[in-house]
């Protein structure tokens, strides 16, 4: 069956009780422009400042009657009289439970089924009849909910409106609380699935949350390793000077050398300095890439962390929508008579 949902909202704004003496001394329709220009002005002021003045939403979910019908029906035993309960919003499963809990009713008599029947030969159920009465049901899905068709079999004899008044008055007493009992069973699930949405809501909302702030940290370390890796390559460059210095020490020592066993460790050492000095270039030309890779990263955060308030935005209007929801249905659930 299809809800239908009522928008009601309302709107709350307040007019300076005073006016200024310039203002006082206008005629009256520029008295009543002024008084309009600024109930405009205060409109405004709500609809870009909702924090000072929130819309209220509320939704007003329909309840529909528990009604108890008596009609002739065909059934186990021939033609009698039944109560019939209309139940909205209902399950046949649900209510098919329900049913043989209510009539058994800590009975030790078995619930007997046949074909769409479900019968007690002998239960005790006082709101109705002092003494043990046999009671026969069809459960029925409706376009609406479900139908309980009942009969009251009391003394052999199946109760009806001619003849037995008071027992089918407490009979659809009887009726009319069990359809009540289960219609608000169904909204209670009702209530318990839009409960559950919320809370998947509010989960997903505080997922963002923290994947935001671990956003946030990763752009503060990557911020911190660009400091760290600057500092480096002044250091970096500082030793290739210091190691250039060396290789051109290295270079007039080589030059100058006449002996040939010493020409050539002086050669090898000074090819040493020369692999110790680019080293050091290669060195620095990593931490430059590393520093690009860090502010890629810190760009990719911060288009994450743009995104990421999007997405949160949109989980806190659902869950906004979702609070006026739940509401709704408790409000729904509280009306059920």
């Amino acid at each position: 069956m299809k809800n239908i949902y009522i928008l009601i909202i309302i709107f709350s704004f307040s007019v300076p009780a005073t006016i200024s003496a310039q203002e006082s001394g206008a005629n009256g329709d520029e008295r009543d422009k002024l008084v309009s220009e600024v109930t405009e002005k205060k409109k405004d002021r709500f609809v870009n400042n909702q924090d000072e003045n929130r819309k209220v939403e509320v939704i007003e979910l329909p309840v529909y009657p528990v009604e108890i019908k008596y009609e002739q029906k065909m059934m186990s035993k021939g033609e009698n009289m039944a109560v019939i309960v209309k139940i909205p919003e209902t399950d046949m499963k649900a209510v098919q439970k329900g049913w043989e809990k209510t009539i058994k009713h800590k009975t030790k008599s078995k619930i007997q089924k046949e074909l769409n029947e479900t019968w007690i030969a002998s239960t005790l159920l006082t709101e109705i009849y002092q003494e043990p009465i046999g009671v026969y049901g069809k459960i029925i899905a409706t376009q609406e909910g479900v139908d309980v068709v009942a009969f009251f079999e009391v003394d052999s004899l199946f109760i009806n409106k001619e003849n037995d008044r008071d027992k089918v008055a407490s009979a659809s007493r009887f009726m009319h609380r069990f359809g009540v009992e289960q219609y608000k069973s169904a909204v209670a699930e009702q209530l318990k699935n839009e409960e559950k949405k919320l809370k998947e809501f509010k989960q997903k909302l505080s997922k963002l949350q923290k994947e935001n702030e671990k956003l946030h940290k990763s752009i503060k370390a990557n911020e911190s390793n660009i400091i760290n890796k600057e500092s480096d390559i002044e250091v970096n460059m500082s030793d290739q000077v210091i190691k250039g210095k060396e290789v051109e020490k290295y270079k007039l020592e080589a030059s100058a050398v006449g002996d040939p066993e010493q020409e050539k460790a002086a050669k090898k050492a000074l090819k040493d300095k020369e692999k110790e000095k680019k080293k050091l270039q290669k060195k620095n030309q990593d931490m430059h890439k590393d520093i690009a890779r860090y502010r890629a990263e810190i760009e990719k955060a911060k288009r994450a962390i743009q995104y990421n308030l999007d997405q949160q935005a949109m989980e806190d209007d659902a869950i906004k929508k979702q609070i006026v929801m739940v509401r709704a249905v408790e409000n729904k659930l509280a009306r059920i008579k």
